[in-house]
């Protein structure tokens, strides 16, 4: 055995004197498997999934959150129905509009009777409000006597009224205002066949009568036909705002009525004849007549025709004063 030789060796510090340590062959072996570090101070273990456990409807690992499952609606048993509020609330609208169209169907027809009524009653168009007199139960009046003239538009001899009067225009029917079915003119009777009323005013007239009535607020006509043995007078009586408008009218006075023949049992008179023709004037109202024989002929000239007119005008006039 040699003794060694020099200083030491540091066994700290490698390769001294020059040696170069020599490394050892280690056999070559097969790879190990990589082995599991143990717990201890810096190796946190590994975690490693574990199997899904067996029963459960869904995937449930242990240690992993879970999220709650959807669950069918329950209703709540202390909440109302509200599938069924619904339904009874569309119910009701729908009742509700049902109702609302049926109270305006109703309003309408109400509103259109309504009109119908007040056309019928304003005499919007010629109305017929005859009551035809009957044998043995007239009431009769006796008409002033009054001359026959030869002029075919005469007035009886009355001054026209120049008094006031209010400018209210209620409709007038005829069968009002000539209330008697009968009246003597001349020792003849004359009975009331029709009556009627006409507004506006110049559908009643003709021959140029009716251009003067609008300017003047003529409001309506009223009108009636007697008739008698030989002749039959038509009278109508035309309202005023006041006698200002009558009078006006009198005095530019042309033209005459339609003859009012709309019944049977009433002549054809007056039918594109000259006919005889009177007019004056009570207070706002213009009353004229228009009277001719029965067959026909032409009353211009004819003196009981002419008489007819001038006594349906008097008793007219007589009307006129108990209406004031």
């Amino acid at each position: 055995m040699s003794t060694p030789t020099g200083p030491p060796e540091d066994p700290r510090i490698p390769h001294q004197n020059g040696a170069v340590p020599q490394v050892e062959q280690q056999p070559t072996q097969a790879a190990q498997p990589t082995q599991q570090a143990q717990p201890g101070y810096g190796y946190p273990p590994t975690q490693r999934p574990q199997s899904v456990q067996q029963g459960y409807p869904y995937e449930i690992r242990p240690g992993v959150p879970q999220f709650p499952q959807p669950q069918p609606y329950v209703p709540n048993p202390n909440e109302p129905d509200w599938s069924a509020l619904a339904d009874q609330h569309v119910a009701e609208q729908r009742a509700r509009k049902k109702r609302m169209l049926i109270i305006g169907v109703a309003a309408v027809l109400v509103v259109a009777v309504a009109g119908a009524a007040a056309l019928f009653l304003m005499g919007g168009s010629k109305k017929d409000d005859d009551t035809v007199a009957k044998d043995g139960k007239d009431k009769q009046t006796t008409a002033p006597a009054v001359q026959p003239s030869d002029s075919a538009s005469t007035s009886p001899s009355t001054e026209p009224s120049g008094s006031p009067s209010g400018t209210s225009t209620p409709t007038m029917q005829g069968k009002d205002l000539f209330s008697d079915t009968s009246t003597r003119v001349n020792g003849q009777t004359f009975t009331r066949k029709t009556t009627s009323h006409e507004a506006p005013c110049w559908k009643a007239t003709r021959s140029g009568l009716g251009p003067t009535l609008g300017p003047n607020k003529c409001a309506q006509v009223v009108l009636a036909t007697y008739t008698a043995a030989k002749s039959s007078v038509t009278v109508g009586v035309m309202v005023f705002p006041s006698a200002k408008e009558a009078n006006a009218v009198n005095s530019a006075f042309k033209g005459e009525l339609i003859p009012l023949t709309n019944k049977s049992g009433i002549p054809n008179f007056c039918e594109k004849v000259a006919c005889a023709v009177t007019h004056a004037v009570h207070d706002r109202y213009l009353y004229t007549t228009i009277a001719g024989p029965n067959n026909g002929t032409a009353g211009v000239k004819d003196d009981d025709a002419i008489a007819a007119g001038h006594g349906i005008a008097g008793y007219t006039l007589t009307r006129l004063t108990e209406l004031d």
